[in-house]
């Protein structure tokens, strides 16, 4: 049987998963941080401190969709935005109009996931990941779409999320980790299932006692 290094497809709502809370940032640090994280619940791969991420993956796509001429307090500064681009990151202006960031979101999750479906075998989409970066529930069309094409989805955002969104993907790939990754501190995420942790007894929208579990699990 054919192996596959993972495939790595990044939607980062940056207005929803900003970066307001940690002004001086480093983009480069937070993205490794985040796909290591990706690859640790999504493939159960821990890359040692001394290897780049590059040799055990095949691609990663970063969409970020940005819009210079908006400026609020959740605009990334010009300093952070370079530092994505030197990355890899596809940093795109989708415009000033109203929802124009959840706009072309949706339509690059929708081609996306027509492109892999086309493209990929049975066998090699099990190697593909989507990581949608939001709490936005107007992306659940989509995470089932993906998820009805057997794709494999991972959500991270901030503490506030719309439990029904959330639970739409396994719980070790629902992660409300989001500030603790802009801190750096991927590698010390709290709520966090393991893979080897995951309860199936569990109620998949008992959101508030499986946080309490996890408490429960780090104070022992």
């Amino acid at each position: 049987m054919a192996s596959f290094k993972p495939t790595i497809f990044v939607f980062h709502d940056v207005e929803n998963c900003h970066f307001m809370l940690k002004p001086k940032v480093k983009g480069a640090k937070i993205a490794d941080g985040l796909i290591k994280l990706v690859l640790q619940q999504a493939f159960d791969m821990h890359i040692p401190s001394h290897e780049t991420i590059a040799m055990h993956v095949d691609s990663i796509h970063y969409y970020f969709p940005f819009c210079p001429q908006k400026s609020n307090v959740f605009t990334p500064d010009q300093k952070t935005i370079n530092q994505f681009r030197d990355w890899g990151a596809d940093i795109v202006d989708p415009g000033a109009k109203k929802d124009a960031v959840d706009t072309y979101l949706k339509a690059k999750l929708s081609t996306c996931i027509k492109e892999v479906t086309r493209r990929w075998t049975a066998e090699a989409k099990k190697s593909v990941v989507f990581v949608l970066l939001s709490g936005d529930k107007d992306f659940a069309p989509e995470v089932k779409m993906a998820m009805n094409e057997d794709i494999k989805v991972m959500l991270i955002h901030g503490r506030v999320v719309n439990p029904v969104y959330a639970n739409t993907v396994p719980r070790h790939l629902n992660l409300n980790n989001w500030e603790r990754i802009v801190a750096g501190n991927w590698n010390d995420s709290i709520p966090l299932t393991p893979r080897t942790q995951i309860r199936a007894d569990l109620p998949q929208n008992s959101m508030q006692q499986h946080q309490q579990w996890q408490q429960q699990q780090q104070q022992q």
